[in-house]
């Protein structure tokens, strides 16, 4: 019987496929980076690997019904690419695709939004959706790519990163996608030009080639070059966060219901800034490409006809990696010990999160009092770039007492000051903000274990970030778990309700 529809997201960066049952209205993702361990890869087999995943959920390959892919938008991929290699395999199936931005649109399960990432088809770089019927699409040639300025500040800085010599060319191509996420962190150190703006102030973002050049910027006295392009980052950012802000402002009144997605959304001070502006905006944890499947998957629900929407079951915990369990009581208990000790523990619970955010599912946590938190979980961990900082976990009942902030960030997606920089060094940025996620009860066991740990140190609050080696994907089974556990020096490796610790001669 046929009766599964399928989204699949490939031939790019994050590859992931959902499926739904209409049978049953149960959804399933997957992605596929946490299965093989190797971070952003994107090899052909994909959708050859999906066929061998579909019997572990259940189904077989006869069940589908229709798939939906989007179109790639890396050029010079983009003409049909992704079309003409899934039809080679899936050719016996009915098949549509549909544009990149369209599908970050239907990831968010809504009509109406603004998609902004490093481009999609046809160049695109800003769409918005939905509102009084309208479909507003800017390309990079009047709209710049906030993804495009941070990665050519990147590869200037860094002249290796992009070395096709050692990666190869598609391994260095899907790369650049991590370098903006890295330069975001630069902002934070670089200083505001109100000269520079005043003298931009006339131009939109429709002028970008008008822009002042970073060699061209009055920096005379900044010997530093890290300096130099941390405080134009800094200022472009903020021309730019203000220019979508003044753009979507032509398009949703204040009280407005909308989503914005893309991978810009991953940006923190143009998330603040919108949301502060339009209170009722949704910002999920899958607006990256790792969604794309989920909207392909929406479209074709709409499609169909079918009345519901993709139900995710424990939503943003719905990755179909390994269900590792969840620690009990005591367990939970011992584990806030460990970390009001100041022990690094590497905490592993139930099904990993949707989103490249560690949300208490797949993470690497340690008290946030520990002054040199972050540099120990750097060298003993994730080996990180010393500029990019931490996030943390704070019960959502409190959160206000430690943050300045007015609206609660389940996903991890909004930055906020801290009041008290000095006693939460290790969590603060260069300029004084922590990028927070707010735990709220239903996440029991994460819940219970800040509970646990404010009874211990009188703070609800964790630095929590995400549980990989560096260059490694977030660990989706307890293989790689265990083994980023014996080539890290983490004290603590929590899986379900099984503790392993670390021996004095390791």
């Amino acid at each position: 019987m046929k009766h599964l529809l399928v989204g699949i997201h490939c031939y790019g960066h994050d590859s992931n496929f959902s499926i739904y049952d209409m049978c049953t209205g149960k959804a399933f993702y997957y992605k596929w980076e946490r299965t093989i361990g190797i971070k952003r890869y994107d090899a052909h087999s994909f959708t050859n690997w999906m066929k061998d995943e579909l019997p572990y959920l259940g189904f077989d390959v006869d069940n589908i019904l229709e798939i939906c892919t989007t179109s790639v938008a890396i050029r010079p991929f983009e003409n049909n690419y992704s079309e003409n290699m899934i039809k080679k395999i899936w050719s016996s199936f009915n098949f549509c695709i549909i544009k990149h931005h369209q599908a970050h649109q239907y990831s968010n399960l809504m009509d109406t939004g603004i998609v902004c990432d490093f481009e999609g088809n046809d160049n695109e770089c800003i769409s918005i959706y939905g509102h009084d019927n309208c479909n507003l699409k800017l390309t990079n040639k009047v709209i710049p790519s906030l993804g495009h300025i941070y990665n050519e500040q990147y590869i200037n800085y860094y002249p290796n990163a992009l070395n096709f010599v050692k990666n190869g060319f598609w391994e260095s191509l899907l790369s650049i996608t991590d370098y903006a996420g890295k330069v975001m962190a630069w902002e934070a150190y670089g200083d505001y030009l109100p000269d520079w703006h005043a003298k931009n102030k006339n131009y939109t973002i429709r002028d970008t080639k008008n822009w002042t050049d970073i060699d061209n910027m009055s920096l005379s006295s900044y010997d530093d070059e890290f300096k130099k392009r941390a405080t134009y980052i800094k200022n472009v950012t903020l021309k730019y966060v203000k220019e979508v802000t003044k753009l979507c402002r032509n398009f949703f009144n204040e009280d407005d219901y909308f989503s914005f997605s893309g991978g810009i959304a991953q940006n923190l001070i143009l998330n603040n800034f919108l949301k502060s502006t339009f209170p009722k905006l949704e910002i999920f944890p899958h607006n990256s490409d790792e969604g794309l499947s989920i909207g392909c998957l929406h479209y074709l629900i709409k499609k169909h006809n079918i009345d519901s929407t993709v139900n995710f079951n424990n939503f943003p915990f719905c990755q179909s990696d390994q269900d590792m369990g969840f620690a009990s009581s005591k367990t939970i208990k011992k584990v806030a010990e460990y970390l009001a000790q100041g022990k690094i523990v590497l905490w592993c619970q139930g099904h990993g999160e949707i989103g490249p955010r560690a949300l208490g599912h797949r993470s690497v946590l340690m008290n946030p009092l520990i002054k040199d938190a972050k540099e120990q979980i750097n060298k003993k961990v994730k080996k990180r770039e010393w500029y990019r900082p931490y996030g943390a976990s704070v019960k959502v009942d409190q959160y206000k007492k430690y943050f300045k902030m007015d609206w609660e960030s389940p996903f991890m997606l909004y930055q906020s000051d801290v009041i008290d920089k000095e006693s939460f060094r290790s969590i603060c940025h260069a300029d004084g903000t922590c990028r927070i996620q707010t735990v709220n009860s239903k996440q029991e066991t994460f819940y219970t274990l800040l509970n646990e740990f404010e009874k211990l140190t009188g703070i609800p609050i964790l630095l929590n970030t995400s549980c990989n080696l560096p260059g490694k994907p977030i660990v989706g089974f307890e293989s790689q778990a265990l083994n980023m556990f014996e080539n890290s020096q983490a004290d603590y490796l929590i899986i379900g309700d099984k503790i392993h610790e670390r021996k004095n001669n390791d």
